[in-house]
């Protein structure tokens, strides 16, 4: 019997995450469900919350898994059938991966196939990266889903400005739009088409080669409590032009509480039920090692009430 998977892609900071683990949560009964996870990075925060909601992950680091990590890719999903035996699979891919790669790999597969590819689309911040990312226009066009999220963030004229260049992308694909990452989980898991569509892939296709967008990254951790305004002080001083994503799970005075950052926009969430041994934040954008000592510098100073 072959296992269910189903791939999500979007450009980083775009709600990936948050879509998958919310509609975990909607589920009466428990799911086996498992995750291939592609992270930047030594400091994986996404695959903590991802544990701390049940779910079995196989973490996939350092580059890119439509690239120069597609090999790595049919082992951990036959480590993750072999030990959790799950229902469904579910590829969260980096956020410079392009589907089709991915797709040809796992058609070698034959404990798996394809039933859907899913895309965040930013509503916020697409407009900063469509006209310089190949990777964020070739995501919006190979896929069966496309997810217009964070549209409670915009107004109607840059919401209708994003709806328009999606649909010159891809007019046919079904589109839905989520204002804070909540879906159904029937809308996004087991898409009609989807296993035949996919199925029929051939790897002949013609597909344009990308290079990838330089990315840096650099992780800090801390086992001490924090203080949440220091700490906030640090995030927004990181420039939005090179700082695309922050994210961290941090032990503060009032508990476990998550802090996203995407191209200068900066939220805190609590974390009632999250456990773990230690705080842990990452950074991502373009040429930001240069800055890496300072912000770990004024990151030490915010540990201790």
């Amino acid at each position: 019997m072959q296992t269910p998977v189903t791939i999500f892609g979007g450009y980083l900071g775009s709600g990936k995450t948050t879509i998958i683990l919310n509609a975990l949560k909607q589920y009466r009964k428990p799911v086996k469900f498992a995750m291939i996870k592609n992270e930047y990075g030594d400091v994986n925060v996404d695959a903590q919350l991802a544990r701390n909601a049940n779910l079995r992950v196989k973490e996939v680091v350092n580059g890119c898994l439509c690239c120069v990590l597609v090999g790595e890719l049919n082992p951990g999903i036959n480590e993750l059938i072999d030990q959790v035996r799950p229902e469904r699979i579910i590829i969260e891919a980096s956020g410079n991966a392009l589907p089709f790669p991915i797709i040809l790999e796992l058609k070698k597969n034959p404990k798996v196939y394809v039933d859907g590819v899913i895309v965040v689309v930013d509503c916020l911040n697409f407009v900063k990266v469509k006209d310089k990312s190949f990777v964020a226009r070739d995501q919006a066009k190979h896929t069966d889903l496309i997810i217009f999220n964070k549209t409670g963030l915009v107004d109607e004229n840059k919401l209708y400005q994003v709806r328009e260049d999606i649909n010159d992308l891809n007019p046919d694909t079904v589109k839905i739009e989520t204002a804070g990452g909540v879906v159904k989980p029937q809308v996004l898991f087991g898409l009609p088409n989807a296993r035949d569509k996919w199925a029929a892939l051939d790897a002949l296709t013609s597909h344009e080669h990308h290079e990838h967008e330089t990315v840096e990254t650099f992780g800090w951790e801390t086992t001490g409590i924090v203080r949440v305004e220091l700490i906030d002080q640090v995030v927004k001083a990181c420039r939005p032009n090179s700082f695309y994503r922050i994210k961290g799970i941090l032990k503060t005075g009032k508990g476990w509480q998550l802090v996203n950052g995407v191209f200068g926009r900066i939220t805190w969430q609590a974390l009632p039920n999250f456990k773990a041994d230690k705080s842990q934040v990452v950074f991502i954008g373009s040429g930001i090692k240069q800055w890496e000592g300072q912000v770990k510098e004024y990151l030490e100073k915010a540990v201790g009430v």
